[in-house]
């Protein structure tokens, strides 16, 4: 009575194909994560570029003081004429006014530097990137969209 027992191969081969397919389920499962995140930078990219056009579109219809009442700009550092302006939005990409950055949720933001002026081509840069890539002092990281527009502006006369 000297009966092999086969059970032990058997456990053998049942632990190689689950190594093998938690394998598999690792990889797809990393697939999906980066996938998701590729699709949100995407859509953040996108809303992005919508709002540095609209950001344009204003400034070369009605001006600095448009931008200021539609899009909650506000100066900041210093210089006359004024050359550089901010502006917050929430993650749904509704402006936020500057004295409501600290108490509210804020997402994104934008930075506008104009240079140029009377008589002669004005041009805008707009840059705009996460709010949290900002406020990361040591490595603020790459904006989401720059854009450059330039405009021609009558001298006053």
């Amino acid at each position: 009575m000297n009966r092999k027992s086969s059970s032990g191969l058997f456990l053998m081969e049942m632990i190689v194909a689950v190594f093998f397919f938690m394998l598999c389920a690792s990889t797809c499962i990393l697939a999906f994560a980066k996938s998701d995140h590729m699709s949100r930078l995407a859509k953040d990219s996108n809303n992005a570029v919508s709002a540095a056009q609209t950001v344009v579109e204003i400034w070369k219809a009605e001006d600095m003081e448009g931008l200021t009442k539609r899009m909650e700009m506000y100066p900041y550092g210093t210089g006359d004429p004024q050359t550089l302006y901010g502006i917050y939005w929430d993650k749904n990409w509704n402006p936020v006014p500057e004295e409501y950055a600290g108490k509210m949720e804020v997402t994104y933001y934008g930075t506008l530097r104009l240079s140029g002026g009377d008589g002669e081509l004005e041009q805008m840069e707009v840059v705009i990137g996460y709010y949290a890539d900002l406020m990361r002092s040591s490595a603020p990281g790459n904006p989401l969209f720059t854009l450059e527009a330039s405009r021609y502006v009558l001298g006053q006369d």
